[in-house]
């Protein structure tokens, strides 16, 4: 029985959905967080949003789609597993980055307010990422041209 295997553009657009889908849950995550904490300071959270948001998004997340984009377009092989769309390192990032959060959340060191207006800016800069993911996949041919080797 051969695997199952999607074409770039679908691969692309999978990524796009499954980083929505990590932004969504983790979104639900900080919504918890932040209800579950009392004595909000709502312009601190609001920063500390706002600031989590801007460098996860600038700095790590919109870098990530591109770098993944290109290796994808680049890639010899036509079909692709469905889960390609990240490479090895990147899953073991998202391997830390997760064990990360249980571990903080579990170990209750950082005060629930801000970690969950954390959780709130990382989730924001995560779904923007997915949407990159899904935007590659529409403009898909445009991106052979400029990213092909």
């Amino acid at each position: 029985m051969k695997y199952f295997r999607v074409n770039k553009r679908v691969l692309l657009f999978i990524g796009g959905l499954v980083w929505i889908f990590a932004a969504i849950r983790v979104f639900l995550i900080g919504k918890e967080s932040l209800i579950s904490a009392v004595n909000s300071n709502y312009i601190l959270n609001f920063v500390i949003g706002i600031i989590t948001l801007a460098i996860f998004y600038f700095f790590i997340f919109s870098k990530l789609t591109t770098k993944h984009a290109k290796r994808i377009i680049n890639s010899p092989l036509i079909k692709h597993c469905p889960f390609a769309f990240f490479d090895v390192k990147s899953y073991i990032i998202m391997i830390f980055m997760i064990s990360l959060s249980i571990g903080l959340r579990y170990l209750n060191i950082i005060n629930l307010n801000y970690l969950g207006s954390f959780y709130i800016g990382i989730a924001i800069a995560l779904f923007l990422g997915g949407i990159l993911f899904i935007r590659n996949s529409i403009i898909f041919n445009k991106l052979c041209l400029i990213y092909k080797k």
